[in-house]
């Protein structure tokens, strides 16, 4: 089996860090691994299939915007 993506989020870094557990956990029981060298853990912004996504919400890159109105 093979997951592209996996995005975790939480309302506060105690929760985030019990949610990383949990799905390191749940990985693992299943016989799923990762490739570390292409994990980032902690970050306050993820850009992901052309939105980006914070403790602000999900907006639009403005990169992408910005091709599209040119």
């Amino acid at each position: 089996m093979y997951f592209d993506d996996i995005l975790i989020f939480s309302n506060c870094l105690q929760d985030h860090l019990a949610h990383i557990e949990q799905v390191l956990a749940t990985l693992k029981a299943e016989q799923l691994y990762i490739n570390h060298t292409k994990c980032s853990f902690l970050k306050k912004k993820v850009y992901f299939l052309r939105f980006i996504i914070s403790d602000k919400g999900i907006g639009v890159d403005p990169a992408k915007m910005q091709a599209i109105q040119n």
